[in-house]
């Protein structure tokens, strides 16, 4: 069988399943690693025939993987694109835009949180911008829908407005350049943390120095929480109060220097108030 038939075979056969975008994605990661050696299935193809099945791929994620990943599954969709220039691979003209754009309309941001707190953290990242980086809102929610469908973890309804306000910031200590003092973890990079005692499974959603968490989740009458990680084992919790959160932060990131995030009053353990 002609070589070309074969693969896009496997491609169209993997779309149709209900896990569509990773199917697709884990065999035509196969196919493109194949290919760097101008491969198929253990045999080499005379470069005219790699490269022709390298164009019929092409037209395969262009007129039908997009298409049907824009209804089925956006954010899988964009992880595919994400995929194929790791590997150096064209990605079709105008396919981003596409998956962006239906990623939105089906899981549209809340209005974004319209806090002194964010106006503030804006202010210090356009002062200091060898140190402080922060990302425009998030447009989308579809992060937190995969995490309450797949990992059964919800996310408080201002946390979301608070990424539709910030979509991620990773802010150094402005006295000691490379030490990370206060970070908002982009929506689509949250880890989940295994339950601990009484503590169930959270969203890491905010970082300090290596190994410093703060997760969130909500308990059984929908109450929202926040947990201190220490080398992802908790250490404190308390009723989650984003803003006192976020001006701490940046408290965090004008500090004089590491020692105050360490053990002094910076620290997170100061946040929770232990001894």
């Amino acid at each position: 069988m002609d070589p070309r038939l074969t693969v896009v075979e496997g491609l169209m056969k993997a779309l149709e399943g209900r896990a569509a975008a990773d199917g697709f994605r884990s065999v035509l990661e196969g196919r493109i690693r194949q290919l760097g050696a101008d491969m198929v299935d253990g045999q080499v193809l005379p470069r005219a025939e790699a490269d022709a099945l390298r164009h019929s791929i092409g037209e395969v994620v262009r007129d039908v993987a997009v298409p049907a990943l824009a209804q089925k599954d956006p954010q899988g969709g964009l992880k595919l694109l994400e995929m194929m220039q790791i590997y150096g691979w064209p990605v079709p003209s105008g396919a981003k835009e596409r998956l962006e754009s239906a990623l939105v309309a089906r899981y549209p941001a809340p209005a974004p949180a319209a806090w002194p707190e964010v106006d503030e953290l804006q202010r210090w990242a356009t002062a200091h911008p060898d140190s402080c980086r922060l990302a425009s809102g998030a447009r989308s929610v579809a992060f937190a829908v995969k995490l309450r469908e797949v990992e059964g973890v919800r996310l408080p309804e201002e946390l979301l407005a608070l990424y539709a306000a910030i979509g991620e910031l990773d802010f150094a200590c402005v006295s000691e350049p490379t030490t990370p003092a206060f970070a908002l973890i982009a929506g689509s990079s949250l880890d989940v943390l295994d339950a601990s005692g009484r503590i169930p499974r959270r969203a890491a959603v905010f970082g300090g120095l290596d190994g410093e968490y703060l997760s969130i989740y909500l308990d059984g009458k929908r109450r929202p929480w926040v947990v201190f990680d220490h080398d992802d084992e908790p250490v404190s919790r308390a009723p989650l109060d984003l803003r006192a959160i976020l001006a701490f932060g940046l408290r965090r990131a004008a500090a004089p220097s590491s020692d105050a995030l360490i053990e002094g009053d910076l620290s997170w353990d100061a946040f929770f108030g232990a001894p």
